[in-house]
């Protein structure tokens, strides 16, 4: 009997993708893993500083590099290929630098024969996303872009400080964009199962507590660590690498992902992040929140900047 090996892929092997990288290697989530950089030394190096840390692991990881026809078999393949954004610019400005790059790796990657799941951690995501899904001609639940996954991350931490309880013990969601037109549902936010708005109703220390306050420290987290270290890798290389994990072990777990609406949330033809059910097919359902009326504006506002992206390609 031969069993099937776990093999993902990985372009772009920046901050971001070696961290992924390397999140995927010392948890053991795959067993072969494919690297792809436009730089052969780049690469090389990761590669071999990779397989340096095999020997001190659990698992045994077969790792290659530059070679685009072993994504044939691969069943996610990660695109982690992108410029940084400079401090003057939101991710949405870095949208054409990105296209060519985009433009230039598609036809490899599909000329390769890959047949798995896209996953999309390139900025401005939620745009480069929809434009992978289109130029991919892949079916809407494999191409999948990591999108709040890592701001509803943040948004837990920053809320978690404030309470002084672990951030897991949060359940809530940064939904929209990845970027500065995201936005919170608090109507959608538990405490140990408890509406947070009511939570905070009783206690008085929260009387005052400023959510609008949260939501631009949630949006803004990403470049408060780029401009303290240069660029944000430990966050998105464990978010990315945990999604991965849930695509492998089908775990139908829900997670906030920039998938493809068509009705859902009242908007239409667009990639932005709303709770969905992450399984080895790619997305198998998306969650349908019902939004008090004030959200459901800031939502539609997200999904109108997004679209006004995509309208730019």
């Amino acid at each position: 009997m031969n069993i099937k090996s776990r093999k993902v892929g990985i372009i772009g092997l920046g901050n971001v993708g070696s961290h992924v990288a390397f999140s995927i290697v010392t948890r053991g989530i795959c067993d072969e893993l494919i690297l792809i950089d436009e730089k052969d030394d780049k690469v090389k190096s990761e590669m071999l500083d990779l397989k340096d840390s095999l020997a001190n692991l659990e698992s045994n990881i077969i790792i290659k590099s530059q070679d685009y026809s072993e994504l044939k078999d691969a069943e996610i393949l990660v695109i982690a290929a992108g410029p940084l954004p400079r401090f003057e610019q939101t991710r949405l400005d870095t949208l054409g630098d990105s296209v060519k790059i985009i433009d230039d790796i598609m036809p490899k990657i599909l000329q390769s024969g890959f047949d798995g799941i896209f996953l999309v951690i390139t900025n401005p995501c939620d745009v480069i996303t929809h434009y992978i899904w289109k130029k991919s001609g892949f079916p809407k639940n494999k191409v999948i872009g990591s999108g709040t996954s890592l701001d509803s991350a943040r948004f837990k931490r920053i809320t978690a400080d404030i309470l002084n309880i672990d951030p897991k013990s949060i359940l809530g969601y940064s939904l929209g964009e990845h970027g500065d037109s995201q936005m919170i549902p608090w109507s959608h936010v538990y405490i140990g199962g408890k509406p947070f708005l009511e939570y905070k109703k009783g206690k008085e220390a929260l009387k005052d507590l400023d959510l609008t306050k949260i939501l631009k420290e949630t949006s803004y987290a990403g470049w408060e660590v780029l401009l303290g270290k240069g660029a944000t890798c430990f966050g998105i290389g464990t978010a990315a690498a945990t999604l991965v994990k849930s695509i492998f072990n089908n775990e139908n777990k829900i997670y906030p992902l920039s998938v493809y609406l068509d009705g859902e949330y009242g908007v239409n033809d667009v990639y932005i992040s709303v709770p969905a059910v992450l399984g080895n097919t790619g997305i198998r359902e998306i969650i349908e929140l019902e939004l008090p009326e004030n959200e459901k504006e800031q939502f539609k506002n997200s999904a109108d900047v997004i679209k006004s992206y995509i309208n730019k390609i």
